[in-house]
């Protein structure tokens, strides 16, 4: 086995030393965004926790986010939830992955082939919105509004919109009502 003499030591070691003090003043500075204020005292870095209700179904579980640097990490049922004592099932904890799913839907389509050829062209918000705008104009009072129950503030809003077209009131039915046979239709 060869032996090292002092000298070669000394200068490996020089240039190491060397080396780790210059060397990071290469690499590319970090820019981290972090807001002037944290919101509700979040600590950035640090796991979040808030309760909130799940919107996968009409059941309105009970369930606790995780929240990190501002994005819902994760979901768990919440055991001080009447309805779901700290259960929830697979749709509530794959709920997470329609925020984020890379294939999800981030911007307006227009249908450019023949209905249900599944062929779409992106476009603005601006030419949606026109489209939108025009189609509710060319019918009138003759649109129906159908879906799910809704509570609070978005059954306040869909209620107004169909207000201001001089349209029927919204129609509300539950699909997981007519499954169960207390299939019933609500107007508003």
């Amino acid at each position: 086995m060869a032996r090292i003499k002092r000298r070669v030591f000394l200068q490996v070691t020089g240039g190491v030393t060397a080396a780790s003090i210059l060397l990071p003043g290469c690499l590319p500075e970090r820019h981290y965004f972090v807001p002037a204020e944290n919101p509700d005292g979040q600590i950035y870095g640090k796991p979040f926790w808030f309760a909130t209700t799940c919107g996968e179904c009409p059941a309105g579980c009970g369930v606790v986010a995780r929240n990190l640097d501002g994005r819902v990490r994760k979901l768990e049922g919440n055991p001080l939830h009447p309805v779901s004592r700290g259960k929830s099932c697979s749709r509530g904890q794959a709920s997470v992955q329609r925020l984020y799913n890379p294939d999800r839907l981030t911007g307006p389509l227009q249908l450019s082939g023949q209905r249900g050829s599944g062929q779409y062209t992106p476009i603005t918000w601006d030419q949606a919105l026109q489209l939108l705008t025009d189609r509710l104009r060319e019918a009138g009072n003759a649109v129906d509004f159908i879906a799910r129950p809704q509570r609070g503030h978005l059954r306040w809003l869909i209620e107004r919109f169909q207000a201001g077209l001089g349209a029927q009131a919204p129609v509300w039915i539950s699909l997981f009502e007519l499954i169960e046979g207390r299939g019933t239709l609500r107007t508003a």
